[in-house]
């Protein structure tokens, strides 16, 4: 009962958000604000109703909205961005560093294996079968690689699996995959140089640092800090540094990422704080950037466009599976072969690579809306596989 009438509420808030874009006036921010506000928390009902990703959803209204002729203003734009680099913050913050380390360090070749492989394979369609350019291809398997952690840690969860060191072992290598795509699409935007490499090992040093001086300057003076103070400190720290990185050239992302995963053993034992960034993220922030990712979306139906978005979800998801259930054989943690499909990608970190490349201008709109295009079937045939799996309510 209760999806069927969130379905019902979900299509009518879709509607009227429809209704609004065709008779708003875009040279008004409010419009446009007003707009996607009701299609986003459409999303949210219909969510609930089919039991669909939200994030995927918001992609698609965001579609719906660019096929009505709802164009991405600038208040959607700079909302968007700082939504890209919320999430990738706070990404960050749910890697627990400490627990992980061991696990990298004893399987390394078997998870960069894991890694490299599906990228490899991606790139070769890219290039040899659409003929992108070498950056493009590079970036659209990066980008499409990549599992997100947090998305990982809730699978193997609901497996049963993580104090395993199985379920460690995916953890760390969704890690990893996320890690490897986010510093090689900085380097192949900006380019390798002593300020790429020495300004996030400074960022990691004074961040690790300074909430252990904070903290205990605050006991020894005694001195209580309510959690909206602490919220507006990280974001205040946040920007300036994301401001900082975008003058060396070096990409701003990667430094939000560095943060988070920097100060995440002191942001989860305050379990509040976490609540309130979450909350900040992913009830604000990254639904305007996942509606903003659909609204740059423009439809690639060519024949062999739509061979290549059907032929890719394929290729990652039996490549991923599979190669991580043979290496397993020669000393990665054996699992059942159901469990590896905690590593299978996702929309998350497709959308925000895919921007960053169209940001930094190297990409152009058809290479990125291919990428989405190949991002939202991934995830939907990732979607109906986990859902099959006894246990799962990811």
């Amino acid at each position: 009962m209760v999806r069927i009438v969130a379905t019902i509420v979900g299509a009518v808030l879709l509607v009227s958000g429809s209704l609004l874009i065709t008779s708003c006036n875009e040279a008004i921010p409010l419009y446009t604000l007003g707009a996607a506000a009701l299609l986003l928390t459409s999303a949210t009902f219909l969510s609930i109703g089919l039991g669909i990703s939200v994030f995927l959803l918001e992609v698609l209204v965001g579609i719906t909205a660019s096929v009505l002729g709802l164009r991405v203003s600038e208040p959607l734009h700079i909302l968007s961005l700082l939504g890209s680099l919320l999430i990738l913050f706070t990404l960050g913050l749910e890697v627990n560093v400490r627990l992980l380390l061991p696990v990298m360090k004893h399987n390394i070749k078997q998870l960069m294996l894991i890694i490299s492989t599906p990228i490899i394979i991606t790139y070769i369609i890219f290039y040899h079968m659409l003929h992108l350019e070498f950056v493009d291809a590079l970036v659209a398997s990066l980008a499409l690689s990549s599992s997100a952690t947090p998305i990982t840690y809730r699978l193997v969860k609901d497996l049963g699996i993580l104090s395993t060191s199985r379920g460690l072992s995916l953890i760390a290598t969704s890690l990893l995959m996320e890690i490897t795509s986010i510093v090689l699409v900085s380097i192949t935007i900006h380019g390798l140089s002593l300020y790429v490499i020495a300004y996030p090992l400074l960022v990691i040093f004074v961040i690790t640092l300074l909430p252990r001086v904070i903290d205990k300057a605050m006991r020894y003076f005694r001195v209580r800090v309510e959690y909206e103070l602490e919220v507006k400190l990280i974001l205040s720290t946040l920007l300036p540094l994301a401001v900082v990185s975008v003058v060396l050239g070096i990409e701003a992302s990667l430094i939000a990422f560095i943060l988070g995963i920097s100060i995440s053993e002191v942001v989860r034992i305050r379990e509040d704080l976490l609540v309130k960034l979450r909350g900040l993220t992913y009830g604000f922030l990254a639904p305007i950037f996942y509606f903003v990712t659909g609204l740059r979306y423009i439809p690639q139906i060519t024949p062999h466009v739509l061979v290549v978005t059907l032929l890719v979800p394929l290729v990652l998801i039996i490549s991923k599976v599979l190669i991580s259930f043979i290496v397993c054989l020669g000393g990665y943690p054996r699992g059942k072969f159901r469990e590896y499909v905690a590593l299978l990608p996702n929309l998350t970190m497709a959308a925000i690579i895919a921007t960053l490349g169209l940001e930094a201008g190297v990409l152009d709109l058809s290479t990125y809306s291919l990428i989405i295009q190949s991002a939202v079937v991934t995830t939907l045939v990732a979607a109906l596989i986990i859902r099959e799996l006894p246990g799962v309510s990811t």
